[in-house]
This record gives structure tokens, C-alpha cells and sequence, in this order.
């Protein structure tokens, strides 16, 4: 819960830096409206916070960007890196769980997916009660080409947007072709 705590903050902080167009065409269908961000400035914002060198290089990951709504606290982060661990490895790291301790609630689920062919993970979790509210962390997963693709899905509790969850839905590397081959 902290990783995801320490990374909604960086994202956060990288967004204010600049009002950067994340480059070129995503590999899935943004909402509409909603702003994007570069992959570069955010990973600028992220190394000017950072006090030691960052725990992996350009090569092993990569911010391409963050697409974030006009409404507070609803974002979309995509990034990629080398394929080390496959979608099912990366969901063992949030193994389903039901957690209620007094104010603290957390909650994981997991399920397969499949992302325009290509066999992925969907990631569910949901965390909060101290300070009132709830946040919900959505990820998509899947692999193509060597390369792992991530897409979080940040917002409160019971304020989804439909358009950003089929965002996640649309996640598809290899491009625009892959989805009009249906491949």
C-alpha cells in the first residue's frame, strides 16, 4: 500500500512540473477530455524528487504518460519495460485479499483478461478508512513484443469514470493495427 501511496505522489507532483502532451499515439483509448502529461516530464519530476539513483534504468522501464480528468483525484499512468515478469507474476504481487482492521480496509482482487488478443491481468485494489475516504488502484497488465504494459487506473472510491475504465479495457500494444485485425 505504500508503493502505491509513494507513486499516486510522484505522479502527482510530476504532473504539476509541465503541461507537456504525453508523445505520440497510446497503446489504448483515453477518455475523452482528459489531459495528458509526457512520459518524459513525469520521469524529470520523478528524478528531481528522488534523492538516490532510481532503482532501475531507461531500458527496464519507462514512463510513456499520464492522462488526468477534471474532476480530483482521477488519473491514468501508463508505463512499459522489458518483459521479466509476465502479467501473472506481476498480479502475485497483489494477491486477493479481504482486509478490515479496526478503520483500515484493503481489498485486492484479480482476474485474466484478455487485451486485444494478448492474455493480460486485471488488478483491482481498494484501500483507505483513515482518513475518511476510500482510493481505488486499477491495473491492466499484459506483454507484447518483449515488452510488459502497464496502465493504472487511479480515483476515490465509488467515483469511477466509465470512460477510464474502458480505458483500461482498451489496452492494446502493437497498435492501432492489432485492434482493427482484431488480432
Amino acid at each position: 500500500m505504500t508503493r502505491i501511496a509513494a507513486f499516486v505522489l510522484v505522479c502527482a507532483i510530476a504532473a504539476g512540473a509541465s503541461p507537456a502532451r504525453a508523445a505520440g499515439v497510446p497503446p489504448f483509448t483515453p477518455p475523452a477530455g482528459w489531459s495528458a502529461t509526457s512520459g518524459e516530464t513525469l520521469m524529470n519530476g520523478m528524478l528531481s524528487i528522488w534523492q538516490a539513483p532510481l532503482p532501475f534504468t531507461a531500458d527496464q522501464f519507462k514512463m510513456v504518460g499520464m492522462w488526468t480528468a477534471a474532476e480530483p483525484m482521477q488519473m491514468l499512468t501508463l508505463t512499459q519495460g522489458r518483459a521479466a515478469a509476465s502479467p501473472d507474476t506481476i498480479a502475485r504481487e497483489f494477491p486477493p485479499r479481504d482486509v478490515n482492521q479496526g478503520q483500515v480496509q484493503y481489498h485486492v482482487a484479480t482476474q485474466a483478461y484478455n487485451f486485444c488478443g494478448l492474455p493480460g491481468r486485471l488488478v483491482n485494489v481498494r484501500f483507505g478508512g483513515l482518513m475518511g475516504f476510500t482510493m481505488a488502484y486499477d491495473l491492466a497488465v499484459t506483454q507484447y513484443g518483449g515488452t510488459s504494459y502497464m496502465l493504472s487506473y487511479i480515483h476515490m472510491a465509488g467515483a469511477e469514470d466509465p470512460a477510464a475504465e474502458r480505458a483500461l479495457r482498451s489496452l492494446c500494444p502493437g497498435g492501432q493495427a492489432r485492434r482493427q485485425s482484431g488480432a
